[in-house]
């Protein structure tokens, strides 16, 4: 384990529903790596309510997330860390974002050292070197990149999956809340949903080379082993402990994560290779919809 030496922020982005908790817990089983879910839940409602962490302690009474605040605290305002999240990072934002990075604002640059200090204290607090975040905004992108400095290193690795695929775990999350879902309409939507998304981050992000990286769900499940030893070149770091569980078969555990799939209450979760290829339960009339929309950006991320 690290303590000293700078630290590594890794951005891992997604559209919803796309495999980036299942990533993030892959990860975060190496020796100095930290997973902390989608940290932009962070302080609200993390630090604010019952939500429940994967250690099955409430998340403001969570041993870790109160170290990690109890280090932030102390030099930062968390009021303030929370508004510069909600002026500077939602998705409706991202205009004035961009401005903000463009012209220098005071309380961007601001934002993006509060956002340094809180990175800092989570792998601080979890003795690690490098931290995962899961969230899925593109303006904390764009923070993250003005965060950059001697002791903070950042990258983005941006995870796709297969649109269709997308469309039928959302479908089937409605399905078990009693919403069920099977129209042409929800598909578009979904497409656009799944558009709008990746083509953010591969427009946006992608300038941000060699400390970017896009991969696809579908090569994690053909071939996990030689994923992790290309995230391992692109991350610096030994991942070593999580390739030993993925050839002997171990379970990988949840630890500390407040935020994301709801598999990660489970405590730990076990990877499992895909038998053949899966028949796709969309019918012909979603295919077809989320073709019409998102086929080209499908294409040139090498789906058929």
């Amino acid at each position: 384990m690290s303590t000293g030496g700078p630290t590594t922020l890794v951005q891992l982005v997604s559209s919803p529903h796309s495999g980036s908790t299942i990533l993030g817990v892959i990860l975060g089983s190496a020796d100095e790596v930290v997973y902390g879910g989608e940290m932009d839940r962070i302080p609200d409602p993390v630090w604010h309510s019952g939500l429940q962490c994967s250690c099955g302690q409430p998340t403001a009474q969570c041993p870790f997330w109160s170290e990690v605040r109890r280090r932030f605290e102390p030099a930062h305002s968390v009021p303030a860390f929370e508004a510069g999240q909600r002026r500077f990072e939602p998705w409706s934002a991202l205009g004035r974002t961009v401005a903000a990075r463009t012209l220098g604002s005071p309380a961007f640059r601001q934002h993006a050292e509060e956002t340094a200090a809180f990175v800092q204290a989570v792998a601080a607090s979890a003795g690690r070197s490098v931290v995962i975040d899961s969230s899925k905004l593109v303006g904390r992108s764009l923070v993250y990149a003005a965060a950059r400095s001697p002791s903070l290193r950042v990258r983005y690795l941006h995870l796709v999956r297969d649109g269709r695929s997308v469309l039928s775990s959302r479908r089937a999350r409605r399905d078990r809340v009693g919403a069920p879902v099977t129209s042409p309409r929800f598909a578009t939507r979904m497409a656009r949903r799944w558009v709008v998304a990746n083509l953010a981050y591969s427009t946006l992000l992608a300038r941000q080379r060699p400390d970017y990286l896009r991969l696809r769900h579908e090569d994690l499940l053909r071939d996990p082993e030689g994923t992790l030893r290309l995230l391992e070149r692109f991350l610096g770091v030994s991942l070593a402990a999580p390739l030993r569980k993925l050839c002997d078969g171990s379970v990988f555990p949840v630890v500390h994560v407040p935020t994301g799939n709801r598999f990660r209450l489970t405590g730990e979760v076990r990877f499992r290779r895909p038998e053949g290829t899966a028949p796709d339960p969309a019918n012909a009339g979603e295919r077809r919809a989320f073709w019409r929309v998102a086929g080209p950006l499908a294409r040139w991320y090498g789906y058929q």
